[in-house]
């Protein structure tokens, strides 16, 4: 098992459609030892891409970020891919959503839904993908 720290803040106001395939850094959290041999080591770097990005709209639509792990850097510096099945971040509450949708059904399109924010930081638990040979050095 991989963690994951996102290294900088993601804002989905900053984020366009065209963001699809922009890379994103991660870090890893913790080492990743099998065996007694560290394969990967705290503080290298991890990546991944976004899949689908929407901007928050009228109607109370709330703005929804997608992406997924791609791979992480071994002790030896080669990319070990990442199993993921995606992550998924929306923004606003569903429920004030419907409220607004109920009681103001002719205003609704004044109801702006809300971005996402995801601060730097943000751990995912990613597993990863496939059997690989890193040298590690012992």
């Amino acid at each position: 098992m991989v963690k994951g720290l996102l290294r900088d803040p993601l804002w989905s106001k900053a984020l366009n459609k065209h963001s699809a395939g922009q890379i994103i850094q991660f870090e890893v959290a913790a080492d990743v030892v099998v065996d007694g041999a560290t394969l990967i080591r705290r503080g290298a770097l991890a990546t991944g891409h976004f899949t689908d990005v929407l901007k928050a709209k009228g109607y109370g639509r709330h703005a929804e970020v997608e992406f997924v792990f791609d791979k992480a850097t071994a002790v030896d510096g080669q990319g070990i891919p990442i199993a993921d099945e995606g992550e998924k971040a929306k923004g606003g509450r569903t429920e004030q959503t419907a409220v607004t949708a109920i009681i103001l059904p002719a205003l609704g399109w004044l109801a702006t839904g809300a971005d996402v924010f995801i601060p730097a930081g943000t751990t995912y638990d990613v597993a990863t993908s496939g059997q690989h040979s890193v040298q590690t050095g012992r």
